[in-house]
């Protein structure tokens, strides 16, 4: 009678839940429960039934990013090894003069797969949330000028004019992390609009944010893509191979520290042409006596 009929309406719908979690358990992430019949009965079952297939979907699809992610970092890591592993081969094999410009190729691809790994490695420990801070009080138009120092013989080679206004922007932060992030964004702006001539580099105070922006005049950004440039192994152009390229893993970097930082990391098209990607954290009140100073003069084309 009815106690039959609602006994079923709850142990059917519970027993399928029962049923998929097992398969689940198994490895079948594509299982999912079915439900009541519709009734005025079925209402927190259904309910119940709909959470767990919504569980088993997020699992399912966090599942096909840790292989995809696992995929791609096997792809990255092999192109350096690759390239490594053939000329130390050739010069085993006498096929290349032991000269000192062979040792500097050999060098550059050996940090290119160490920069890899630590970029790797950020990433890892910031989705985990232990990436750790050394916060200090610091300048970041003092950071900025330092990294633009070490980016300078780049910028020469790249052609591009280096337009630069640095603007005091006091903030406690990691010193390290932010020369990692402030790096990243300005590879990325040499890498995408080297041919197209000009580079801008600002810092400043807006709001309650200190902020580093980096502004090109290059291609700008895919329609609609902007918010995915900083997930791992996304590339602007995905027909760029990696050494024009990057890893795909340099605009993360940049979320994972400003993240960590409890900042942000945004990316728009500029009016007239090209892209401007602004790394913030929070300003904090801090005197400019006590302000990391400008290591490195600038050279500036």
């Amino acid at each position: 009678g009815v106690f039959a009929y609602l006994a079923g309406q709850i142990t059917r719908p519970v027993s399928s839940v029962a049923a998929t979690a097992r398969k689940i358990v198994e490895g079948d992430l594509g299982a999912r429960a079915s439900g009541p019949m519709p009734s005025r009965f079925s209402g927190e079952i259904s309910q119940l039934v709909q959470d767990f297939n919504s569980l088993a979907a997020t699992m399912q699809a966090h599942d096909r990013r840790l292989k995809q992610e696992a995929a791609a970092i096997a792809h990255e890591l092999r192109t350096p090894l690759t390239v490594l592993m053939g000329r130390l081969h050739g010069l085993c094999d006498g096929l290349f003069e032991p000269t000192p410009e062979e040792h500097a190729r050999l060098l550059r691809q050996a940090k290119a797969l160490a920069n890899l790994i630590d970029d790797l490695r950020t990433v890892s420990l910031a989705t985990a949330g232990q990436l750790a801070l050394n916060p200090e009080p610091v300048d970041l138009s003092a950071v900025a000028a330092e990294v633009i120092d070490q980016f300078a013989n780049d910028i020469e080679k790249s052609q591009v004019a280096l337009h630069l206004d640095l603007q005091a922007a006091p903030a406690l932060a990691d010193p390290n992390r932010l020369r990692q992030a402030i790096g990243n964004l300005i590879a990325n702006a040499l890498r995408y609009a080297g041919e197209w001539g000009e580079l801008r580099i600002e810092s400043g105070r807006q709001g309650d944010w200190a902020q580093v922006r980096v502004l090109d005049r290059g291609p700008g950004l895919p329609a609609g893509q902007a918010p995915a440039l900083f997930e791992p192994f996304t590339r602007g152009d995905p027909s760029r191979s990696r050494d024009s390229g990057g890893s795909g893993l340099g605009l993360a970097v940049v979320a994972a520290v400003a993240s960590s930082h409890g900042g942000e990391v945004v990316a728009a098209n500029r009016d007239y042409g090209g892209a401007v990607f602004t790394l913030r954290i929070p300003q904090a009140p801090i005197e400019s006596s006590s302000l990391t100073p400008t290591i490195s003069a600038l050279r500036i084309r």
